[in-house]
């Protein structure tokens, strides 16, 4: 007789303050801001581009500030989100939300953001749809955020022609 495992549904953590979907932290890492500023820039170059995504709209060296929307895709639709990187000497801040899925099932049911539109979320299909989405959405941060702290903790490597 198979067995049938069910995946745990994630849930998304929701700021208390804004009550959006959010994922952030603050890293503690010995560099100067202009240093971390440009890792995260690679970061965000290297991650970004190799998907053809063009996400960076804000870019601020002075203020240590960079920031863009990119899109996660899913097997029920894409998620867009903003991220967020914030610098400053020996630490940095990382800030994923605004979470806005778009429905590749049922494209005249138009997105919505992760918090709202319960009225579509609470109908039984689209409670597996919407489960499935966060739990993909949730893998593919989780991973992002582990690449962002793997190469801003990386040592700097030096630069051999």
């Amino acid at each position: 007789m198979p067995v049938i495992i069910k995946a745990q549904d994630i849930s998304l953590p929701v700021d208390s303050a804004t009550h959006m979907v959010t994922n952030q932290g603050v890293v503690e890492l010995k560099g100067s801001k202009p240093d971390l500023y440009n890792k995260g820039l690679e970061w965000m170059a290297l991650t970004f581009n190799k998907n053809n995504y063009d996400i960076i709209q804000i870019q601020d060296k002075d203020l240590g500030k960079l920031a863009g929307r990119w899109a996660i895709n899913t097997f029920y639709g894409n998620v867009t989100a903003t991220i967020m990187l914030l610098f400053k000497g020996n630490k940095y801040k990382y800030i994923l939300t605004e979470l806005y899925y778009t429905n590749s099932i049922a494209p005249s049911k138009g997105g919505c953001n992760f918090e709202a539109d319960e009225k579509m979320w609470n109908k039984i299909t689209w409670k597996y749809v919407h489960q499935r989405v966060v739990n993909e959405t949730v893998a593919t941060i989780e991973n992002t955020v582990t690449d962002l702290n793997k190469l801003m903790s990386a040592p700097d490597k030096p630069q051999d022609f």
